[in-house]
């Protein structure tokens, strides 16, 4: 097709005879020479804007040859370009007294020239008035549409042996729009006094926009509606464009989105007029971005700038999760946890640590045993109901130190399908790998078994995060008792959906002392996130459950190692569900289910008060007396490294000043703790409910569970709704989001 740039001319060969003398007494094979004449004559539309034309590799013309009793020798003879000669398959005769003629685009089925006439136009005159639109598009606006409505034809003339020349001659007028078209007047060429501005945005005949500029090809003198006015131009003329400026306060119409006019202004758009006499006036237009508020569509789509990060980021090797920070940087001490974060693909590992027995390179005896009588456990179990703590602080952090043989490994879920591709023990290690393939954000659980090839029971289970989330931006809430670093999403967080806001755009018409000038307002789009989900958790457990979907109350997608469905969006009610009575050992066996005792109303029979808050010796059943010390993190804890679960204190401070700080939004659901210039967002994720572990309310609740109890059945949490928000207790069965605090 043709090109966009300076005209030129172009002299192609085909191939010729071997002398003049048979030149002049023999037919020959056509050789041509195509000249673009440009339009309106000697002004090309180089002249105007950069737009000229010259034939580039792939372009074909027809060519017709007619001898001197007008018997047509040759009908659309194809030739096309290479970028640097013309060829042809049909048998094109030179001959010095026959008539050429050649007309741009070819087209296999044109119509048929008159060669009775005298003229070149009068021959192509049904190609120039074009009744079936063969060379004509109502659509211009890409560059082969564009090109295909360019109509040229030429007569050719002797240009040396065997040479035919064509002078091509454009038979379209030629509208063109500037840049700042919407604030010019138009005129026809060579008639200035007749002024016109177009009034609706392009529609149906629409032109190609290249360099800062607008071009419609249009049919001669045929009126046709460009920008809502009726134009025409004879045959290779322009269409041209002066500036014009208003004076005076101007009064407006708006066409919001190519809607017929109004009088009204989008909310979203704002117009001052600077007006002093004498001078042009100047208009200040912005507009605000699309919103959930003020838009004119949007499309959901995947979060593929998180996918295409994990993607990117270089592949791990061996990596020891237990001595990276949560960013993956290294630490200068081993800390261990029941959560560990991966941000890339890879091979990694993580010792058989019971929850974060280890800190910093030493044992971490306060995460597992507390000298606390009161209402506590002193003593945190494993899945034997036994003891971790036995006196010995080098051995106890470690699984094989109890009498317990680790033989193997196995993923218990992945909402990711293929992520994991292996599991397995190697010495005091867990390894895993994340498939490269099809690594995206998501959650897993991955565990040590006692049987061979993940058969027997789980010993101990950990919680895969794969995300780019690094929890290094953490906001601080004051509450005049405690600071606390809050995490800026619950744990397991994963952003599924991303909604896209295109915004609108209006052309406004502003007219002052008959002059009026036309513009076009674009609102920029916008993405937010549609919803995000994570995991669940009953309170005092430190297995997390399976999410939502994130859109409704569904469970999300899950799967085996092996490909197997575990649980389907589609379905609320396969979850994995145990009532009766059962120890914390029993649960840690089975970390995918969902326990409740309907007698201590918690996973667990019994109905300690420190399960995530080691010294924590008192219930927190009164809005004057919250908890408001730094959690002692258990190894329940279902925190990633260096966090845990906070104290009442920090969600009772945002609960009371919920109405002036905690305002709530509705894409994406929840509210946004905002003070001090620090900004927080807590999705209303829903719940699982207590006694069955079905979802209820996601996208119009929120809960979040504190460390703090709020009697022997019920644990501590703030909630909230649209309206209102929440300071209570609820059933520890029920399954609630975490939101962490950094550890101290």
């Amino acid at each position: 097709m043709k090109q966009m740039m300076m005209a030129l001319m172009a002299l192609f060969s085909f191939f010729g005879c071997v002398s003049e003398e048979e030149y002049l007494t023999s037919a020959c094979p056509l050789q041509i020479e195509v000249i673009d004449a440009g339009l309106c004559g000697d002004l090309t539309r180089a002249n105007y804007s950069g737009l000229s034309t010259t034939f580039a590799s792939g372009d074909r013309i027809g060519v017709y040859a007619v001898d001197g009793s007008g018997t047509v020798r040759t009908t659309n003879a194809l030739f096309t370009f290479d970028g640097t000669s013309w060829s042809t398959s049909s048998t094109v005769t030179f001959n010095k007294d026959w008539s050429y003629y050649a007309y741009y685009p070819y087209v296999a089925s044109p119509y048929t020239p008159d060669f009775s006439q005298s003229t070149v136009n009068t021959i192509f005159a049904n190609f120039i008035t074009d009744s079936s639109d063969k060379f004509h598009r109502v659509n211009q606006s890409t560059l082969s549409n564009f090109t295909a409505s360019d109509l040229m034809i030429g007569e050719g003339s002797l240009s040396g042996t065997n040479t035919v020349r064509f002078t091509m001659i454009h038979k379209k007028g030629l509208a063109i729009f500037d840049a700042d078209a919407v604030a010019n007047k138009w005129y026809y060429s060579g008639n200035a006094g007749e002024k016109y501005s177009p009034t609706v945005p392009f529609t149906g005949n629409i032109p190609y926009a290249v360099d800062g500029s607008s071009y419609y090809l249009m049919k001669p003198d045929v009126s046709t509606s460009i920008g809502g006015q009726s134009l025409s131009a004879s045959s290779g003329h322009l269409v041209r464009a002066e500036e014009v400026t208003l004076t005076g306060t101007p009064t407006y119409t708006y066409y919001l989105n190519g809607s017929a006019s109004s009088s009204s202004k989008p909310s979203w758009l704002t117009i001052t007029a600077n007006v002093e006499e004498g001078e042009p006036t100047e208009l200040v237009v912005t507009a605000t971005p699309a919103s959930s508020s003020s838009y004119r569509s949007y499309s959901d789509g995947a979060n593929t700038e998180e996918v295409s990060a994990l993607q990117a980021a270089t592949p791990a090797s061996d990596v020891d999760l237990s001595m990276v920070d949560n960013a993956g940087s290294p630490r200068a001490g081993r800390t261990t946890a029941n959560c560990y974060l991966v941000h890339a693909s890879g091979s990694y590992k993580l010792p058989l640590v019971y929850g974060n027995a280890i800190r910093n390179g030493s044992t971490n005896r306060n995460a597992y045993y507390t000298t606390q009588t009161t209402n506590t456990l002193q003593n945190f179990v494993n899945h034997n109901d036994a003891g971790i703590y036995t006196g010995n602080d080098t051995n106890d952090p470690w699984i094989k130190n109890h009498s317990i043989t680790v033989a193997g490994a196995r993923l218990i879920w992945q909402d990711v399908q293929g992520m994991f591709s292996s599991v397995a023990i190697d010495g005091d290690y867990l390894t895993f790998t994340v498939d490269p393939d099809h690594i995206a954000p998501g959650n897993a659980v991955i565990a040590a078994t006692t049987g061979a090839d993940g058969t027997g029971d789980v010993v101990w289970s950990w919680h895969i995060w794969v995300t780019s989330e690094t929890l290094a931006t953490t906001t601080t809430i004051s509450t005049g008792s405690h600071d606390y670093e809050i995490a800026p999403v619950n744990i397991g967080h994963i952003s599924s959906t991303v909604r896209t806001y295109t915004g609108n755009t209006c052309r406004v018409q502003a007219t002052s002392n008959g002059v009026t000038l036309i513009f076009d307002v674009a609102q920029g789009s916008a993405s937010m996130p549609l919803y995000s989900y994570a995991p669940y958790y009953q309170w005092g457990r430190k297995d997390p459950m399976i999410p939502s979907s994130g859109s409704g109350a569904y469970n999300h997608n899950t799967w085996s190692i092996d490909g197997t469905q575990l649980t389907s969006s589609a379905n609320n009610t396969s979850y994995s569900y145990i009532t009766g009575t059962h120890s914390i050992g029993e649960t840690i066996q089975n970390p995918i289910s969902f326990y409740y005792n309907s007698s201590t109303y918690g996973p667990y029979n019994e109905t300690k008060y420190n399960y995530w808050d080691a010294e924590n010796t008192t219930l927190d059943n009164s809005s004057s007396t919250p908890r408001s010390v730094a959690t002692v993190k258990t190894v329940y804890d279902p925190c990633p490294p260096d966090f845990c679960v906070p104290t009442s204190n920090c969600f009772y401070y945002i609960y009371s000043n919920y109405s002036s700080y905690f305002p709530w939004s509705s894409t994406p659901a929840g509210r946004t703790w905002n003070k001090n210039g620090a900004s927080v967002f807590f999705p209303a994720s829903g719940y699982r409910y207590y006694s069955s572990g079905r979802l209820s309310n996601v996208g119009s609740y929120g809960y979040y569970w504190a460390a703090t109890p709020y009697s022997t059945s019920s644990g501590r949490y703030i909630s909230f709704i649209s309206s209102s928000t929440f300071w209570n207790g609820s059933d520890r069965a029920g399954g609630f989001p975490v939101r962490a605090v950094a550890e101290e």
